[in-house]
C-alpha cells in the first residue's frame, strides 16, 4: 500500500472521529452555562408525601397508586409486576437530579423546540397528598449516550439528565413486569439451589447439590455420576445460571407454538428451596432466544449469550480430572502394575500432613504436589459401547480413605492412544495412555523405586 493511501486512511479515520466529537459537544453544549457546583434538583419529594404518579409516554401510559404496603397499578392488575422495579421508578421520579443546566429560564436566545420540549415525548406528574400536582417533561434523547433534555411545567429552564435516569424514566409498562424465570438468587444464596437439569436437543445433563461421597459440593448426576470442582462448576454453570434473566417481555397470552416453545430446543429445570421451576427456550432470529416459564406462561426474549452455557456438552463442565479426592481424606495410596505394587501412607492434618513410603518421609508441600499430579486424569471422551474391551487392566490405583472406604481406579487399554477408566467398576470415560505413563513416572520419582517393564 502506498504512503499516500495510508495517509488517506488515517485522515478519513480522524475525520469520522472529529464528526462524532463535534456531535457530542454540540449536544452537550451549555451555550456558555457551565456545570453548577450546587445544581438544584429537578424533583425532591419524600415518597411518603406522594399519593399517585401519572406517566404518559408517546406509546403508553402508566398510573401508580402509592400505598404504605406497596405500589398499585391504576386500571391494571398489579400481579406480575415487580414491586422492586416500581419502587425504584417511584424513588427516581421523586428524587430526580440534573447533570447540568443547559439554559436557565431567563435566557431568551433559545427555543424549546430545539430540545424536543415544545412537544415532549413524556410527561410525568407527581400528585401529592397535599398541595398542587408537580409535572415535568422529557424531550429529545442524545443518540450517542442516551441522555435526555427535561423541564418542569412552570419553568422553562432546560436540564440535561443522565442516560441511566433517562432509561429508568422512559420504561414501558411491560418493562416493569417480573421477568424472572425462577426466584432471583444471589451468589451467597446458592445453597438454595438443590438441582439443575438441562435438556438440549435431546441430550440431558444434571447436577445435584449436597456433598457426595467425594466431598464435592455439587456433583454431576446425569448422564454420569462425577464430582465437580467447585471453581469450574461456579464459573461454567452457577454464574451463568444466576444471570439467566430475560430482558424483554413479549406476551402473556400468545400460544407457545408461535415462538417454537411447544417443542423447545432447551428445557431447564431448577429445584430451589424444594420448589421446581421449569423454563423453555427456543432460538429466535439474530442473537436472541425466546423463553417461557411453565409457571407463568409468560413469553419473553433473552440474549443468546446468556443461554449459551446450556448449549454446551457436559464434558465442558468437567475440571482437570475425572476423579477427585481431598488429600486430607486419604490414608494410603497404592499403585499396582505388572504384579508389583508401591504404597504411600498419609497421616496428620492440615499443613502437618505427611507421607511415608518405606523409610522415606515427605512433608505436606511435597505430598500435595504429588497428589495433584497423580489425580490429574483428564477425560479424553465418553466411553462408548463399541470401545468395550475384555483385556486385563494395564494399571490400578487404590485410594484407601480415612473413613474405611476404598476407591479403585483401573485403566484398561482401548487403543495405543486411549484407555478406559474404571472407577469402582463403573466405566464412563476414556483418558490418554500418556497419562498412565506420567502417573507411573511420578510414583517412581516420589518413592525412588522403579517398576519392572
Amino acid at each position: 500500500m502506498s504512503t499516500i493511501k495510508k495517509w488517506n486512511y488515517v485522515l478519513s479515520g480522524l475525520s469520522i472521529g472529529l464528526v462524532f466529537l463535534l456531535l457530542f459537544l454540540l449536544f452537550h453544549s451549555s451555550q456558555g452555562h457551565l456545570d453548577s457546583p450546587e445544581l438544584p434538583p429537578i424533583t425532591d419529594f419524600p415518597v411518603s408525601s406522594i399519593n399517585a404518579i401519572a406517566i404518559n409516554h408517546s406509546t403508553d401510559s402508566i398510573g401508580l397508586i402509592l400505598h404504605p404496603t406497596g405500589i398499585e397499578l391504576l386500571n391494571q392488575a398489579s400481579d406480575g409486576y415487580s414491586q422492586q422495579k416500581l419502587s425504584a421508578l417511584v424513588y427516581k421520579i421523586c428524587h430526580l437530579s440534573a447533570l447540568r443546566i443547559i439554559h436557565p429560564s431567563q435566557d431568551t436566545d433559545y427555543s424549546l423546540s430545539q430540545y424536543g420540549l415544545d412537544t415532549p415525548s413524556s410527561s410525568i406528574s407527581l400528585i401529592p397528598a397535599q398541595g398542587e400536582t408537580m409535572r415535568f417533561y422529557l424531550g429529545n434523547k442524545n443518540p450517542i449516550d442516551g441522555s435526555c433534555y427535561a423541564k418542569t411545567e412552570h419553568d422553562d429552564t432546560v436540564y440535561l439528565i443522565s442516560p441511566d435516569d433517562t432509561s429508568m424514566l422512559t420504561q414501558s409498562l411491560s418493562q416493569l413486569r417480573i421477568l424472572d424465570l425462577y426466584p432471583p438468587l444471589a451468589a451467597d444464596q446458592l445453597e438454595k439451589l438443590e438441582k439443575l437439569q438441562v435438556t438440549c436437543d435431546g441430550r440431558t445433563w444434571s447436577i445435584l447439590r449436597g456433598a457426595d461421597d467425594s466431598g464435592s459440593l455439587y456433583h454431576l448426576s446425569e448422564p454420569v455420576q462425577l464430582p465437580l470442582d467447585w471453581q469450574t462448576a461456579y464459573k461454567k454453570i452457577m454464574e451463568p445460571f444466576l444471570k439467566l434473566v430475560p430482558d424483554t417481555f413479549l406476551s402473556d397470552f400468545a400460544s407457545p407454538s408461535e415462538y417454537g416453545l411447544d417443542h423447545p430446543s432447551i428445557t431447564l429445570t431448577a429445584v430451589i428451596d424444594g420448589n421446581e421451576y421449569v423454563s423453555y427456550f427456543s432460538p429466535a432470529d439474530g442473537d436472541r432466544w425466546y423463553c417461557m416459564s411453565r409457571q407463568t406462561s409468560q413469553i419473553c426474549s433473552i440474549p443468546a449469550g446468556l443461554v449459551s452455557f446450556m448449549t454446551q456438552d457436559y464434558m465442558e463442565f468437567l475440571s482437570n480430572s475425572v476423579y477427585s479426592r481431598n488429600l486430607a481424606d486419604i490414608s494410603s495410596l497404592t499403585i499396582s502394575k505388572n504384579g508389583e505394587s508401591q504404597e504411600i501412607h498419609i497421616s496428620g492434618d492440615g499443613i502437618y500432613l505427611e507421607g511415608r513410603a518405606g523409610n522415606q518421609v515427605y512433608d505436606y508441600q511435597m505430598l500435595a504436589d504429588f497428589h495433584k499430579h497423580i489425580t490429574a486424569i483428564p477425560a479424553a471422551g465418553l466411553m462408548e459401547s463399541s470401545d468395550i474391551v475384555n483385556t486385563a487392566p494395564f494399571m490400578a490405583l487404590t485410594f484407601t480413605l480415612r473413613n474405611g472406604q476404598t476407591d479403585i481406579l483401573e485403566f484398561l487399554p482401548v487403543s495405543d492412544r486411549l484407555c478406559a477408566i474404571s472407577v469402582n467398576g463403573n466405566i464412563d470415560f476414556l483418558t490418554y495412555t500418556s497419562v498412565l505413563r506420567d502417573i507411573v513416572t511420578y510414583f517412581e520419582a516420589f518413592t525412588g523405586k522403579s517398576f519392572d517393564d
